[in-house]
Order: C-alpha cells, then sequence, then structure tokens
C-alpha cells in the first residue's frame, strides 16, 4: 500500500496557472496535520486551564447547543470519511494510505473539540483562546481544498460514486467549521451567581469577553467613544479586575516570599557560615507572574517574527512587478500578505505591551504593599537603621524601576534576536558587504552608551540637588513664623534659587547630551545603509545595486533601528534596577518582630489578656531589660488602670501588649479578640474630622453622633465653619493637643473593638473634659463599658472605678489590687502626693494649648466664612463690613472662650454637618483638568519662556528636518526606477 501517488507540492500545478491547484497529497498531509499537531499540542494546557478554574457550570445557551450540534456534524463526517476507504477497498480497489490517516485524525481532533467545549461549558470557561486558534487554523487550512473541490466539481466530467461521497463531505465540512469559529468569536454566558471580588465601579467586561474580543482590546471600545463625546473621568474607567486587586495579589505575594524566607532560613541553620544567599525578588516576582510572562513572550516571539516576514515578501513583490509573466493572484496574494502580517505583528505587539504593563502595575501592588508590611514589623533594632526617607525612596523611586523595566523585559533576548534575524537575511542580500555596516553599528554602541552614562550622571546629580531643594523648601515652609520674625527671607530666596540654578545647570546639560544621542540614533541607519552600499559595489564591478537590493536592505537596516537604539537604554535600566533590587532585598530581609510574641489565639474562658513573667526589651541584643517579670489578667469587661511616675514603663507596657516595637524575652503575653490602640501622641490624616474618625469604616449617623457627644467633640465642631466636614490640614496643626486627642478617642469608640489599650488619653485636655471623657466613654457608665479597658493615666481621681490597679515602678509591677486595698496599705499615697504638683502644671499647659489652639483654628478659616453669608455660630453676625470687625473676630478674649465651653458642656448641641454651608472653601479643593484643544496662548507662553533665539532656531530646525525627510523620500522613488550604474545613486539609497 503506498501513502500516496502524487508529489506533496507541485510547483507546476500552483505557481503558473492563472489558478492555483493544489495536490491532494498536500491537502491530505500538511493542511490536516497542521491544525490537528496544533491541537494535539495544546490539549495538555486546555486540560490544566479549564480544570484551574473550578468554577460554576455556565447556562445552556443557544450557543453553546450550536457548538455541540456543529461538533457532532463534523465527528459524522469524520467518521464517514474514514470508513469510505474501506468501502472504496471493497468495490474499487486499495487506496493510499493517507486515505486512511487523515480522517482518523480528524476525527480525533473532532472529539477532542466535543470534548473541550463540555470541559469548558461545566467549569464555567466563557472563552478560550487555543480552541479558538485551532478552528480557526482548521479554517485557514481547509480553505484550499474548499476552492479546489469547488473549482474541479463543475470541471470534472465523470465522477466515480465514491468520490461524490467524498466531494459533498468535504463541501459541507468547511462551512462547518467557519460555524465554529464564527461561534467561538464570542464569549458564553457567565453563571447568574457570578461575582466579582472589586464591586467598586462598573465591572471590567474584558474578563467575560471573548479571545478575539481581548486579543484586539475591543472590550474597551465603550470607554474610547465615551473620550470622544466628553472628557474622561474616573468614574467612566472600569472597575479593576479581580487578578489586579491587592486583595488577591498581595497574599499570593505574602505567602511565596515568605516561603522563600524559610528556605533560606533553612539553609542558613544547615550551614556554618553565616553568609547565605538571601530569595531573590525577581525571581519570585517571575514565579508569580509566570505565566503572563511566557504568554507576553510568545507574543513577542510572534511579533518579532513577522516583523521580518515584510523584508521577504517585498522582494518577492518587486520581483512580481519585474516579470509580466507571472499571473496577477500571486502579486494579490503578495500585497493581502504583507497586510496581514503587518498588522498582525502590530496587534502582537500592543498586545505584549498590554500585558507587560500590566505585570508591571502588579509588581508595583506587590512591592509597595511588602514595603509598607515590612515597615509595621521592623524590630526597634532595625528600625534604627532605617528612616523615613529610605522607606520614602523605596516606595517612589526603586519599586518604579521595577515597574519601568517591565514592559522592557522582553528586549534582553528580543534585541539580539532582531539583530542576527536583520544580518542573517542582508548576508543573503549583499554577502560580505553587510559586516562594513556592522562595523559602524559597532562604533556606535559604545558611543551611545558613553553618552547615556553621562546623562545617568546627570540625572543623579540633578536628583540630589532635587532633594536639597525640596528639602529646603520643606524647612522654609515648617519654619515660616522663624523667618519672618528674623527677616530671613532673602538669604533663603538666595539658598533655594541657588539649587534650582544647578538643578536647571544639570537638566540643560542632559537635554543636550540626549539629543546628542538621538541624532546619532537617528543617522545610524542612513550611516549603516551608505557603508554597506558602498562596500558591496566596491568588492565586485558586477555587483549592481538593483532596487530589489536597495529597498529591501533598507527595510532590514531600518528594523536595526529599534534594537541598537534601546541596547543602550536596557543596559542603563538594569544598572538602576540592580541598584534598587539590592536595596529592597536589604530592607525586605531585616529583622522582624517575633510573630510569636503575642499569643493572639481566641479563648473560652473570660480571659481577654493574660500576661505570664514576661520580660521585654527593646532590641533582644540588649543586656538590660526594660520590663521585668509582668504578670497580669484581665477578664472580659474589666476596666484595668495602671499608674505610676513618668518614666517607669506604663507606655512602653501597652506597646508590649500590643506586640509592637518590643522583643518578648521570656514569659507569655495573650490577647483575644480585636484590639483597639489611642496612644498618647495622637495623629492625624490630612482628611476631614469625619473620616479622621470613621478611618475607612462605613457611616453610621446614629452611632457616629453619640460617639461625638460622648467625647465632647460638638462645641469644637460648631466653631468650624464646616462642621466635621472641615480638614484639618497636615498632621492637625490647625488643631489644640486636646482636640487631637478627642478625635483620636472618637476614632477608636468608633471602630467598636473588643479590647481598648488607652495610653494617658486625658493628658491633653482640661479636668472638667477629661472628667467628662472618662464619665462618658471610659468609665461604668460610658460608651467602652460592656469592653475591656487597659487605661494607663495619671489622673489618679478615677481610680476609684477601676476593677483592677497596676502600679509600676521602674519597669516592674510593685503593687496590684483594687483602690480600697491599695489605699489600705498606703501603697497610692507617695503617688497622689507627687501627682498632684504635675497635674497643676499640665492644667495650665493644657488651657494655654486649648485656647491658641482655637484661636489659630479660627484664624485659618476667616476668609472662607468671609466670603459667604453663613450666619456666624459665635458672634450671631451674617457679615463683617469693616476692619474692626474683622480684628474682633480674629482676637477672642479667654473669657469667651470659656463662656462658650460651659455653655457647650451644660447640653447645648446642634446638628453637626446638618445645616453647614458646603460652598465654602476647603483646604484641598478638587482638580480641575482643562479639557479640548491647546489654546495658541499656551504655546506662546511656552516660546516666551524657551526665549526669542531658542524659539526661532526651533522652528527652523523642525522645518528644515521635514523638508529633507519629504525631499529623501522624492529623491528614493526616482532613484527606485533606476537599475544601471551602480555608483551614481548610492547616496540617495
Amino acid at each position: 500500500m503506498k501513502f500516496y501517488d502524487e508529489f506533496y507540492f507541485q510547483d507546476s500545478a500552483v505557481w503558473k496557472k492563472n489558478f492555483p491547484s493544489i495536490t491532494k497529497c498536500f491537502q491530505h498531509t500538511v493542511l490536516v496535520w497542521i491544525p490537528c499537531v496544533f491541537l494535539f499540542c495544546i490539549s495538555p494546557i486546555l486540560i490544566v486551564q479549564i480544570s484551574y478554574g473550578r468554577s460554576l457550570p455556565l447556562p445552556w445557551t443557544r450557543r453553546i447547543i450550536a457548538k455541540l450540534t456543529c461538533s457532532a456534524i463534523l465527528i459524522t463526517i469524520s467518521s464517514y470519511l474514514f470508513l469510505l476507504p474501506f468501502a472504496q477497498s471493497m468495490f474499487i480497489g486499495i487506496p493510499h494510505a493517507v486515505d486512511f490517516v487523515y480522517p482518523f485524525m480528524l476525527l480525533v481532533a473532532m472529539i477532542l473539540h466535543l470534548a473541550f467545549i463540555f470541559g469548558c461549558r461545566q467549569y464555567g470557561m466563557v472563552t478560550s483562546g487555543g480552541l479558538f486558534l485551532s478552528w480557526l487554523l482548521f479554517v485557514v487550512c481547509g480553505l484550499p481544498e474548499m476552492l479546489y473541490w469547488i473549482h474541479h466539481t463543475f470541471r470534472a466530467k465523470v465522477w466515480h460514486t465514491i468520490e461524490v461521497y467524498r466531494r459533498g463531505a468535504q463541501l459541507i465540512w468547511w462551512p462547518v467549521c467557519l460555524v465554529q469559529l464564527l461561534l467561538h468569536c464570542f464569549a458564553d454566558s457567565p453563571p447568574s451567581s457570578y461575582k466579582t471580588i472589586n464591586n467598586r465601579g462598573t465591572p471590567s467586561p474584558e474578563v467575560l469577553s471573548s479571545f478575539i474580543n481581548r486579543v484586539t482590546m475591543w472590550w474597551f471600545t465603550d470607554v474610547c467613544k465615551k473620550g470622544v463625546q466628553k472628557p474622561l473621568e474616573v468614574s467612566d474607567l472600569y472597575a479593576l479586575n479581580d487578578d489586579d486587586c491587592s486583595a488577591v495579589l498581595v497574599p499570593k505575594w505574602s505567602k511565596l516570599w515568605g516561603r522563600k524566607l524559610s528556605e533560606s532560613d533553612q539553609r542558613q541553620s544547615r550551614r556554618s557560615s553565616p553568609k547565605v544567599k538571601p530569595p531573590s525578588i525577581i525571581w519570585c516576582l517571575f514565579l508569580l507572574f509566570k505565566w503572563d510572562i511566557i504568554t507576553a513572550m510568545i507574543t513577542k516571539a510572534i511579533s518579532d517574527l513577522l516583523q521580518f516576514c515584510n523584508p521577504l515578501l517585498l522582494r518577492s513583490l518587486i520581483r512580481f512587478t519585474e516579470d509580466s509573466r507571472v499571473p496577477l493572484w500571486q502579486g494579490l496574494s503578495l500585497a493581502l500578505a504583507m497586510f496581514s502580517t503587518s498588522e498582525l505583528s502590530s496587534l502582537m505587539q500592543s498586545h505584549y505591551y498590554y500585558l507587560m504593563y500590566r505585570v508591571g502595575t502588579r509588581v508595583q501592588t506587590c512591592l509597595t504593599a511588602a514595603v509598607y508590611k515590612k515597615t509595621l514589623l521592623l524590630s526597634s533594632a532595625a528600625r534604627r537603621t532605617k528612616t523615613v526617607g529610605e522607606i520614602v525612596n523605596l516606595m517612589s523611586i526603586d519599586i518604579d524601576r521595577f515597574q519601568q523595566i517591565s514592559p522592557q523585559t522582553m528586549q534582553y533576548w528580543s534585541n539580539p534576536l532582531q539583530i542576527c534575524l536583520a544580518l542573517f537575511f542582508l548576508w543573503h542580500q549583499v554577502g560580505v558587504a553587510v559586516l562594513s555596516g556592522v562595523a559602524v553599528m559597532l562604533m556606535l554602541f559604545p558611543i551611545n552608551f558613553f553618552i547615556t552614562m553621562l546623562i545617568r550622571g546627570c540625572q543623579v546629580q540633578q536628583m540630589y540637588y532635587k532633594d536639597e531643594r525640596t528639602k529646603m523648601v520643606n524647612e522654609v515652609l515648617n519654619g515660616i513664623k522663624v523667618i519672618k520674625l528674623y527677616a530671613w527671607e532673602p538669604p533663603m530666596e538666595r539658598v533655594i534659587t541657588d539649587l534650582r540654578e544647578k538643578e536647571l545647570t544639570l537638566i540643560r546639560r542632559a537635554s543636550l547630551l540626549r539629543t546628542l544621542s538621538d541624532m546619532f540614533n537617528s543617522a545610524s541607519p542612513f550611516l549603516v545603509a551608505l557603508s554597506t552600499f558602498s562596500t558591496f559595489i566596491i568588492l565586485d564591478e558586477s555587483n549592481v545595486l538593483t532596487p530589489e537590493i536597495a529597498f529591501v536592505s533598507l527595510t532590514l537596516f531600518n528594523q536595526l533601528r529599534t534594537p541598537m537604539s534601546q541596547l543602550a537604554e536596557i543596559i542603563t535600566q538594569t544598572v538602576q534596577v540592580a541598584v534598587s533590587n539590592n536595596r529592597l532585598t536589604e530592607f525586605l530581609i531585616s529583622d522582624e518582630l517575633a510573630p510569636d510574641c503575642v499569643d493572639r489565639v481566641a479563648r473560652d474562658d473570660d480571659q481577654v489578656v493574660k500576661v505570664s513573667q514576661a520580660t521585654f526589651a527593646w532590641d533582644r541584643s540588649d543586656l538590660e531589660p526594660i520590663l521585668h517579670n509582668l504578670s497580669m489578667t484581665v477578664k472580659k469587661g474589666q476596666l484595668i488602670t495602671i499608674v505610676g511616675r513618668v518614666g517607669h514603663g506604663k507606655s512602653s507596657f501597652l506597646q508590649a501588649l500590643l506586640g509592637e516595637y518590643m522583643d518578648k524575652l521570656q514569659g507569655y503575653v495573650g490577647l483575644s479578640g480585636r484590639i483597639a490602640y489611642v496612644p498618647q501622641q495622637p495623629w492625624m490624616q490630612n482628611q476631614t474630622i469625619r473620616q479622621n474618625i470613621t478611618f475607612g469604616k462605613k457611616y453610621d449617623e446614629y452611632f457616629y453622633n453619640r460617639v461625638l457627644d460622648a467625647c465632647a467633640l460638638y462645641p469644637d465642631l460648631q466653631m468650624l465653619p464646616l462642621g466635621d466636614m472641615t480638614e484639618i490640614g497636615e498632621k492637625g496643626i490647625n488643631l489644640s493637643g486636646g482636640q487631637k486627642a478627642r478625635i483620636s478617642l472618637a476614632r477608636a469608640v468608633y471602630q467598636n473593638h473588643d479590647v481598648y489599650l488607652m495610653d494617658d488619653p486625658m493628658s491633653a485636655v482640661d479636668s472638667h473634659v477629661g472628667a467628662q471623657l472618662f464619665s462618658s466613654v471610659i468609665g461604668p457608665e460610658g460608651m467602652l463599658r460592656n469592653k475591656t479597658r487597659v487605661l494607663v493615666t495619671n489622673e489618679l481621681s478615677f481610680l476609684h472605678h477601676s476593677d483592677l490597679i497596676y502600679i509600676m515602678k521602674d519597669g516592674r509591677i510593685e503593687h496590684q489590687g483594687t483602690y480600697k486595698d491599695l489605699m489600705q496599705a498606703g501603697a497610692l499615697e507617695p503617688l497622689l502626693e507627687e501627682c498632684e504638683k504635675e497635674e497643676e502644671q499640665r492644667k495650665s499647659k493644657v488651657e494655654d494649648e486649648e485656647e491658641q489652639g482655637f484661636e489659630e483654628l479660627c484664624d485659618d478659616y476667616v476668609d472662607d466664612i468671609l466670603d459667604s453669608p453663613t450666619i456666624d455660630p459665635i458672634l450671631g453676625t451674617s457679615h463683617m463690613s469693616t476692619v474692626s470687625g474683622i480684628l474682633a473676630r480674629r482676637h477672642i478674649s479667654t473669657s469667651t472662650v470659656k463662656q462658650h465651653r460651659r455653655r457647650w458642656q451644660s447640653g447645648e448641641k446642634s446638628g453637626v454637618g446638618t445645616s453647614i454651608d458646603l460652598s465654602c472653601r476647603q483646604l484641598t479643593s478638587a482638580e480641575r483638568v482643562e479639557t479640548g484643544r491647546i489654546k495658541f496662548s499656551t504655546y506662546l507662553n511656552y516660546f516666551g519662556a524657551m526665549g526669542a533665539t531658542m524659539a526661532v532656531l526651533f522652528v527652523v530646525g523642525m522645518s528644515l528636518s521635514t523638508a529633507f525627510s519629504m525631499s529623501f523620500k522624492i529623491f528614493r522613488s526616482l532613484a527606485s526606477r533606476w537599475s544601471g550604474a551602480s555608483c551614481a545613486f548610492v547616496g540617495v539609497f
């Protein structure tokens, strides 16, 4: 039995006829094997991809039923074609072996398609790129056979019965495959219970789009239409996909990085040498996003290979124009192929950049979260070696370098591949002459690298002066009162101006160097082409620079421009990322607080806080501990008070309970439930008062108003033009210490947690306000009466309300017991005498701060109130028409403040934020973006800033560049008609 009688591909039967005719052997082998082998190769990937989803089944729709029906029809046709050779052997003769092989392969492929369609539906997979590409290959490879059968159907005079059946089956086969391809162009409907993790905004249709929709990014068309109709806003964009959310990315990174750290620690424990290579951040990122990177790598490879199809097709097209005997369909096919390869290469390259930019964003998310989390977990020893500026630079500069280099990572292998392919095809065009062009490129490479390093040096110095200037401006703004008082404005201005001048000098130098580099890169294709063509003609007089050689070579030289220009840049970025990688690795492997320092396992008994013989130190290497042999048991709902002299470890005890800052040397510490901490030094966010209190939690108006009432914040809010919607400024600088303390306490109360650790929250308020806070919030009748409270305080008048009292001295618990027991034992008398003196000094200081903070707060908003007709909440006037009135308002007397305090404390309150005129100007207003075309005045201002000389040179240079570029194209089109002498038009080419 022969495999087949005909050759695979007969040149005379295809290329020399007006209508191409492919042999049956080629139809039944190559055109069948390509789609089938492709499906067999990707089957394991499809199996893993389908089974990995494990989602809910898709609903039965007409599209899924149509897919299954078409697959059943194709299986029937394949079975029929497989049985025909057996019938032929019985009635006509022994058929060829290929007649048994190709229908069997088609039958197996169709059965796999049917199984994959069932699997996609069962596991909730709305689309499959592998199935789409498989059907696309079946349609493309089946088209020549379909045309062959149509062409021969009307020309055949005598048909065998078996041949009629085979032709009928083949004519049905291809249209059904085409229908399958069209059905796979659309995604199936998701399950009715489908939900996304990110519910903010409109869900992105990308996840539920088909494969071809994702590749062409057609799902983004609606946003583009909105952008044409009106300026886009953030609300017009789709919400992030689940895979791009930090809630999904950060746990994966934490798990992977934690496993690598554990493996590194195990290797270190097995070796005697303390130096063990730390885990690689880059390798961990690759493992985390390996499938996206591999997909982008394949996409980039396809794009690069398709780019080099155009020069080959261009050569064939030029030969077609030179030979009039070639059939017209060849020229049309070449033109169609050039268009298809160019569009497909552009599509693949765009999709590659989309994939890698998304990977870069995910890398930035993971690393930023890792640095932020590591900052919170640093031990005291590691915290002393890290500065705030270093941590900020890690997030703003080093991580950003990882994000910027992510789209360029494939250039490490793509650029050498493109250069090698271009030189390979040039060698076939001009032979040895290509070496002269290579020599020119090698000469340009060190020049570009040297210029790049000079630019990098300028940028480093520029960033240094920029940091110094920013630091100086920040110091000037923070100390503006002192500068105004001593009239230091001129010298400070000179210092900042000098720094700015140095910065501008470096920017100007870097710009000139960058222009020089761009000039070399722009001229490099011309220099390489001139050198190669000249060498090609000089080597042999018989060498003729025909249009075919010239234009194909020029196309290849132009394709060399991008990889050659990117090499120097990718080297510079690699050096920067290597430095950032070392800095990030050093930070992420720094010492952390022991994870077992505090046991947070929930208990069945009432013991919420339990400390047993615990000893703490700021660092494990410290010889002297800070806290010694502490023991404490707190039951649910108890109020525990910790007192003692200043500097004897009360605040350190609370931080030890939190498991932050301090290392546990021995003993046991356990906490159960959610913890809320009120620090002694409150911190504020640059947001509104309401946002500072709610702190990201959902706003509950009833509970929120109860918290304001209990924390005595109504009087302060009534003084503000916008009530609780007032922005309090950076770090709360326009609030007094007492106001910040009450907002900090209100924030903790609003969270409604189980255990409250409070570090002297009443130290910054008046005695009567402190009494109100204790009775309304902390005490037995307060809002936290059912919560577990551990209170550090120097206000001894509240001790009799405590369930237990702990007296600390020199980092130890000296006494403990109830208030009655301690009084009888005389343990509180020395403490009472000392605290009375400290309390008198503190009260006077607190009152001064409250009055000063109140006056500053009124000063900050006095201009806003003057611009609005809002009724003044303090003076009761609708406007002020005189300067004396403004001055009287700005200087509110102490007696007026005290009168209003007494009135507020008596219970006179009004709704906060309900009758506020929101038109009053906030500290931070919403950003506004100009839309439409750029105004001509903007260009005039730009040229004015450049100066007349530079503006004229810029316009003349751009005009000459455009004119020379157009002239070059005109001369090249004229020279393309010449194919005689070898030297006349070398410069033109």
